[in-house]
């Protein structure tokens, strides 16, 4: 009869009324058990009532899957009835969920690098901390290679290492066969990296593919490009005059990967009987080191090895130290490091895109939020209405958020088409070119959904809580009395983070725009304009110039090893006397001093031409002079330097004025301009009048084309590629000023919204006012001034923290940067005032045009 009682007995009753009973049951037991079993039986079965019974648990699930139909329905009423600020509120939600997208995407490809390979979990990278205790005052820069000294080191001496691979670049070369010839991207390798990686080889033995000199492993994009076919194992090619052995064909390497688009692996060991081989520990530039461990083995022993080798080594060196560290393979994409193989990302250009992607789901966030407080009065009422038939404040919090979630649910299909259409874009102005794939996968829906709810929750649970508090007593009062409006207070700090936002952007587009301008038009001390920089192959120099000097429009031209001023120039080691110093160089013919109108300080241009017995001449700056103790420019011309590394004498014929030989952002240090020779020659350099540029550029490609039909004509005009340098900041304008435009189109709309709610809320007492006497002036002001002591507050807080932000990590990248000035710091304020402005004006004035009867005929 207990179990009886449990299975029909609701849980709230069954405890009281089996004690009742078994009391019964005790009090019968003196006239006999069984009399007393009977009794107990009638009494259980006498309380299998109606307020007794347990409801069905199907009938409970019917009773909810009622409730979220009803909710569903009353949401789709309620924003079909608010047209204009549902859809405020999709629009909101749609951009800050397509540009999330976006996010998830990039960052999901990028965290996806290099996860192909099947021994990955036990390969790791030699990476190097350079550190500069001359030019850059004990700064470290991160390097992704090693020298190669330590790459034999590591295979001969440390413990737990398996295999060692070692990756250089060898960059776009031209591959001939028989008559055809192409130019082809590529990678020295040594014979295990194939072992280490588990890029697909369609033909060849993977062991020793890569083992005997002038061996080469073209892809399939490679051998098509050659041959047109892939069958093409034990053929012989010619590299840089060189003849190689096709040991195998690869598949295409994956996008993903930070080895880059390569088409051609040459064998590692070709390096040493070419002579190009470094063993040295200070050569730390050229060479990637892979090392795969035992399964076994901890990372944390080759970690210490390299500490001890370095402490040793690095006692020769006193104006900088060599660090090297391991780097895991999944950890290398994204990396702050320089002279990366492939895809150059740092986790510092990744974070700022989060932040501002998150500053721009809490625009749409504030947006949603601040809309629904502003309608609580509209749904008051309505809420009373479902406490009084008997809804609790859970009932209408789960309501108000199931209407949240609808929202962003239809948002999701907006957001969806809106991603696609600004993908592209972003892969061209925002990512620089397509190195990094945007493919969308699988394993990323699961992040997407977890976005897209967490978005749902957020913008939905602070009004539902305000909402679902209104009492049924107050929903029906005064307009003081709902509970919700105590939510006011709080929502004027969500306008008010909301302007701050979008004159925090707006002014930090200002500021990077004007040190982008700054940058382009700085005087680099040398001229730019009318220049056209050409890159050629070497051996084709000599021709090309005899051939361009007679194109029209033609001024001047020289030659040159690189562009200064737009990257980085080689280092080489320069001795005087029993001094040795690093310097930058750059090697240069004898016009090119008048071509890009460089002055001197002291001295002369080159004298004559150099010849292979004689000493080359070399034009210095002031501060190689400082290095080597020579006070007196003067006192330099004449003086013998020693090229280390190059084992050649140079004189100094000349001092330079000023020189900017690199961006603003990198850090100077000794420079020199040497004396070229033919073989050292890559850019043809054009001093270009005015006239027909378009009609000069035909030109120029058809002569091009009869002394290299092979290469593709490609000229750049040197003020193009200044401002391409500095494309980091171009971008992060770019950036900035995208975002600002979305930021203050969300707090614009949403403005706007809550510009009307209140002109509604307020539609009496401004017809009142205008029937006593009140001008248009009078009831924008009235109108308005909330909103403007808003914006003062906003500007009082968006203003300082973006200086601090700028001032403090932004410019100190660049060693000449810009003053922020009151334009920059007061656009984003000024812009959002004229918006704000505008808009309650409009409706201010709309208000006005109203006829008060109408208005208070109700009253």
């Amino acid at each position: 009869m207990d179990r009886l009682l449990a299975i029909y007995c609701k849980e709230s009753l069954l405890e009281d009324l089996q004690g009742d009973l078994h009391e019964y049951y005790h009090r019968n037991l003196p006239y006999g058990r069984f009399k007393a079993n009977v009794i107990y039986l009638f009494d259980v079965l006498k309380f299998f009532r109606l307020y007794t019974i347990k409801k069905p648990s199907y009938l409970n699930q019917s009773i909810m899957l009622t409730l979220l139909i009803n909710y569903t329905k009353t949401s789709f009423r309620n924003l079909k009835r608010s047209v204009l600020f549902s859809s405020i509120n999709i629009f909101g939600l749609s951009i800050a969920m397509s540009i999330g997208f976006l996010m998830i995407t990039y960052i999901g490809n990028l965290l996806s690098f290099d996860n192909f390979h099947d021994k990955g979990d036990h390969i790791y990278k030699v990476q190097t901390n350079y550190v500069d205790y001359v030019y850059s005052e004990g700064s470290v820069m991160q390097l992704a290679s090693s020298s190669y000294f330590l790459a034999d080191k590591l295979q001969t001496e440390a413990t737990g290492i398996e295999k060692v691979a070692v990756v250089r670049y060898s960059g776009a070369a031209d591959v001939r066969y028989e008559e055809k010839q192409v130019p082809l991207e590529g990678l020295y390798a040594s014979n295990d990296f194939l072992d280490l990686f588990s890029f697909e080889l369609l033909s060849g033995d993977r062991a020793s593919c890569l083992k005997e000199p002038y061996s080469l492993v073209l892809t399939e994009k490679g051998a098509k490009k050659l041959f047109k076919d892939t069958d093409v194992v034990g053929k012989t090619v010619t590299v840089k005059d060189q003849s190689y052995l096709i040991t195998g064909v690869m598949k295409d390497p994956p996008k993903n990967t930070h080895f880059g688009d390569f088409e051609r692996l040459e064998s590692f060991s070709s390096l040493r009987p070419k002579g190009k081989l470094s063993e040295e520990w200070k050569t730390v530039w050229s060479y990637h080191t892979y090392i795969l461990l035992h399964k076994e083995a901890n990372p944390s022993t080759v970690t210490e090895y390299l500490n001890n080798l370095a402490e040793v080594e690095n006692t020769d060196l006193s104006k900088y130290e060599i660090q090297p560290y391991l780097q895991p393979l999944d950890q290398i994409t994204p990396g702050a490091e320089n002279n990366r193989l492939g895809p150059y990302v740092e986790w510092s250009d990744l974070n700022k895109l989060i932040a501002l992607t998150l500053i721009i789901v809490a625009c749409a966030i504030f947006n949603f939020t601040n809309l629904s407080l502003a309608q609580s009065l509209r749904r008051a009422k309505e809420v009373g209405v479902r406490k009084i038939n008997g809804a609790s404040q859970g009932h209408v919090f789960a309501q108000f958020i199931l209407e949240a979630f609808l929202t962003t649910a239809i948002a999701v299909l907006f957001a969806a088409a809106l991603y696609f259409a600004i993908k592209p874009e972003f892969i061209t102005h925002i990512i620089g070119e397509e190195q990094i794939p945007m493919s969308v996968q699988v394993n990323f829906l699961p992040y997407i959904l977890l976005f897209v709810l967490a978005l749902s929750i957020l913008a939905g649970i602070l009004p539902s809580y305000f909402l679902s508090r209104i009492t049924s007593k107050s929903a029906f009062s005064s307009v003081q009395k709902v509970q919700s409006l105590r939510g006011i207070s709080f929502r004027k700090i969500l306008i008010v983070l909301q302007f701050s936002v979008s004159m925090g952007l707006i002014v930090a587009a200002s500021i990077m725009y004007r040190q982008y301008q700054f940058a382009i038009d700085y005087d680099l001390g040398f001229r730019s304009e009318n220049i056209l920089n050409i890159r050629a192959e070497t051996e084709q120099i000599p021709l090309l110039k005899s051939a361009f000097r007679g194109v029209s429009n033609v001024q001047k031209l020289s030659t040159s090893t690189m562009i200064p001023g737009i990257q980085m120039m080689y280092l080489t080691e320069i001795a005087y006397e029993q001094d040795t110093i690093q310097a930058f160089y750059n090697k240069i013919d004898e016009a090119y001093l008048d071509v890009h109108e460089i002055e001197l300080s002291m001295g002369s241009n080159f004298p004559r031409k150099p010849t292979a017995d004689s000493t080359a001449y070399a034009i210095v700056d002031q501060l190689l002079l400082d290095e080597f103790g020579i006070d007196d420019p003067y006192e330099a011309l004449g003086k013998q330097l020693y090229d280390n590394e190059e084992d050649f004498k140079y004189e100094i014929c000349g001092v330079l004025k000023n020189y900017q030989y690199t961006e603003l952002q990198s850090s100077t240090g000794p420079t020199i301009l040497i004396q070229s020779v033919a073989e050292d020659q890559e850019y043809v350099n054009l001093q270009i009048g005015e006239g027909d540029v378009l009609e000069m550029l035909s030109q120029l490609e058809e002569t091009w084309k009869t002394v290299d039909p092979l290469h593709p004509f490609i000229a750049n005009f040197y003020d193009a590629q200044i401002q391409e340098a500095y494309s980091e900041y171009k971008s992060m304008f770019r950036i900035f000023m995208f975002l600002a435009a979305v930021a203050v189109c969300i707090s614009s709309l949403g403005f706007l919204a809550i510009v009307i709610l209140t002109t509604e809320s307020k539609v009496k007492e401004l017809s009142i006012r205008k029937v006593l006497g009140a001008t248009n002036k009078n009831l924008v002001y009235l109108l308005s001034r909330n909103f403007l002591i808003m914006l003062v507050i906003a500007g009082s807080v968006a203003i300082p923290i973006v200086y601090y932000l700028f001032d403090e990590y932004v410019l100190p990248n660049f060693r000449d940067q810009i003053v922020m000035g009151p334009l920059e710091l007061l656009s984003g304020f000024l812009i959002m005032t004229t918006i704000t402005f505008l808009l309650l004006r409009w409706q201010a004035l709309k208000a006005a045009r109203t006829n008060p009867a109408e208005m208070l005929r109700d009253e």
